[in-house]
């Protein structure tokens, strides 16, 4: 008799693979080991799913709209009881600690104090991640949880040598927000004017009167370039080959960016935090540089000037999404609902 398959639903599985590929990666990658993976929907609660797999759930209480957030934040609570009761096997994946901007606390506080009590099992992206989960005050109800490492996997990229040119480039690239001090970093860059770099910051931004003075501050330095707008794929790949450096600005749990310009063969420029170390050490040497955050107008010239212009002789190493499902996988089947 033929075994029947789980049924996975994720919110997000693939949905988001415009925004970020990760899950997309993550889920089809299963689905070759013999996984159902269904997007989540309202109506995934009148069907039967063996495991509720959830990310960046700390944004569901935290849209611009209140009565948004709150619709959203109900019907999240509501998968996470309905699975409760059916016996499903309810898994967050903690991508970050906390939501990038706290906007309603009231909800949030809903948030922590409902939904992680349903949580049976929590997924980090390192050990070091898995530490500071730990140790944050936001959790200290969580005990009877279980928790594991499944690291993330590398973008699908071409890797391209690095041009060979007088004026290297400087890459910030993901979604335009206060959180990454993009005009504390340009204020900085004008006042040092670094010899031999150009400044390029590229994704979109919802907040126009951030935008506008990131841009204002760009047009009057005469070595950065905004590029605002939402980026393709074959976008986002070109800026990071046309790139020798990606700069991480802001010390969050885990930054995409980071596994973008190591899937591009990139080196990185990243605030010293224990999961930023934890991944440097795993990589491998010369490819992850770590910085004191914040920025200063030295340390930003020391930084840039001890950059070496060829890449490691060695290729970063990266775990591969077969072993990455392998692990999320093991999830799936060893751990039982609380």
């Amino acid at each position: 008799m033929t075994a029947q398959k789980k049924i996975v639903v994720a919110w997000p599985a693939f949905k988001n693979r415009d925004k970020n590929p990760y899950n997309s990666l993550l889920y089809r990658t299963l689905e070759q080991k013999g996984y159902l993976v269904r997007e989540f929907t309202l109506s995934t609660l009148l069907k039967r799913m063996d495991v509720l797999h959830l990310h960046w759930p700390e944004d569901y209480a935290n849209k611009k709209s209140f009565l948004s957030s709150a619709a959203t934040l109900t019907v999240l609570l509501a998968a996470c009881l309905i699975g409760k009761i059916r016996g499903t096997k309810i898994v967050w994946t903690a991508h970050n600690i906390s939501a990038h901007e706290g906007l309603h606390r009231n909800l949030d506080w809903i948030y922590r104090k409902v939904y992680l009590n349903l949580v049976s099992d929590v997924a980090h992206l390192t050990k070091a991640g898995r530490n500071d989960f730990l140790a944050c005050q936001r959790f200290e109800g969580l005990t009877k949880v279980r928790h594991h490492i499944t690291p993330h996997g590398p973008y699908v990229m071409t890797p391209r040598p690095l041009a060979v040119r007088s004026v290297r480039k400087l890459l910030v690239l993901g979604q335009i927000r206060p959180y990454k001090r993009l005009t504390e970093l340009v204020e900085i860059w004008s006042e040092t004017e670094p010899q031999g770099w150009h400044l390029v910051i590229a994704g979109s931004g919802g907040n126009a009167n951030y935008v506008n003075e990131l841009q204002a501050l760009m047009t009057a330095s005469g070595s950065a370039t905004l590029i605002n707008r939402w980026l393709t794929d074959s976008e986002v790949e070109n800026l990071a080959a046309d790139a020798d450096l990606v700069l991480v600005s802001a010390p969050r749990h885990n930054s995409g960016a980071i596994y973008l310009a190591l899937s591009a063969t990139r080196r990185v420029l990243a605030p010293d935090t224990p999961s930023n170390l934890e991944l440097s050490q795993r990589v491998g040497p010369g490819w992850i540089i770590l910085y004191d955050y914040p920025f200063s107008a030295e340390s930003l010239a020391q930084s840039l000037s001890a950059i070496p212009e060829k890449n490691p002789s060695q290729d970063p190493e990266v775990d591969t999404w077969e072993s990455i499902a392998d692990a999320v996988a093991q999830i799936y089947e060893r751990s039982e609902s609380r």
